[in-house]
């Protein structure tokens, strides 16, 4: 029913019927929005199959085989965006808005009077479509290409490009007015405001307005499983994703990973974790060995 294979499949051929329709018709988003969400359910599938079973009844128990006496039933897609998160490193959470944008569209248009993909530019949603597919045929180790259309992939990126020179071009006006806005301050404002302005690494760097210490934001990305270093040590990588930065000297603030990437600066910082020091004030020291 989950099965890997037969989903990707699926994603495939919903995709090469995408292909073969003109861009302005229906059939063209319909069948797209059709695939992605067959690649999603099929990124999670190839993680094991458990992950798209719904947790109430005998799903989970369909998942693994054993049949049972009900119908088995999946997870709404909401969930596969949340459980994405965990399974792919690079799916961020504007990467998971615009899965679920997609998935808003197609719903619209399944469940409504209204004309939801026919009414909207190509601009508005292809470009999501590419970018959250790509996150999810590189992690499956596909070429884009292998799943979606080249001509279609091809048009996607263009309107990627045009929609991320425009996001630069936003945020290097919106540094250099706070350069100004610096600029025009006297040594002692500078010096006052530059007073609140510490940040250690990897928390801080120097703001690309004023030259003064700010705070980026990380999240937790994604954890690796455990391994073991060359100390004897058993650690985990962790992959941290910058959200957001914030000056509080000149007041330059970049509000999401893509401000933060479209600004320069690297948004996916890898650290090592000890598992021992996680967990050594947990449990207690095993009974009979002191």
């Amino acid at each position: 029913m989950w099965d890997y294979d037969s989903l990707i499949g699926k994603a495939k051929a919903y995709n090469d019927r995408a292909s073969s329709a003109s861009t302005e018709s229906l059939d063209f988003g319909l069948w797209l929005l059709f695939g992605f969400e067959f690649l999603a359910r099929a990124t999670l599938a190839r993680k094991h199959p458990t992950l798209l079973a719904a947790p109430d009844g005998e799903s989970i128990l369909a998942a693994l085989g054993i049949e049972g006496t009900r119908a088995a039933k999946s997870i709404p897609f909401h969930t596969v965006v949340t459980r994405l998160r965990y399974v792919v490193g690079d799916f961020t959470p504007e990467v998971g808005q615009d899965a679920t944008d997609l998935m808003n569209i197609r719903n619209a248009e399944m469940h409504t009077g209204e004309s939801a993909i026919e009414s909207k530019t190509l601009d508005s949603w292809l470009p999501k479509l590419i970018r959250a597919s790509k996150v999810l045929t590189d992690h499956l180790g596909y070429e884009i290409n292998d799943l979606i259309g080249e001509e279609v992939v091809a048009l996607g990126e263009r309107l990627i490009d045009a929609e991320d020179m425009k996001l630069v071009a936003e945020i290097r006006k919106r540094v250099e007015e706070h350069r100004r806005f610096w600029s025009n301050l006297t040594a002692g404002e500078r010096q006052q405001r530059g007073a609140v302005s510490r940040w250690p690494v990897p928390y801080g760097m120097p703001c690309l307005a004023c030259g003064t210490s700010v705070k980026i934001n990380y999240e937790e990305a994604r954890r690796s499983g455990v391994r073991v270093d060359l100390d004897g040590n058993r650690v985990v990588s962790v992959q941290n994703l910058a959200t957001s930065l914030q000056c509080v000297a000149c007041g330059l603030e970049l509000g999401s990973t893509a401000e933060v990437r479209a600004a320069g600066i690297p948004h996916l910082v890898q650290t090592e974790e000890e598992i021992d020091d996680r967990y050594d004030d947990v449990y207690e020291p095993d009974y009979g060995n002191d």
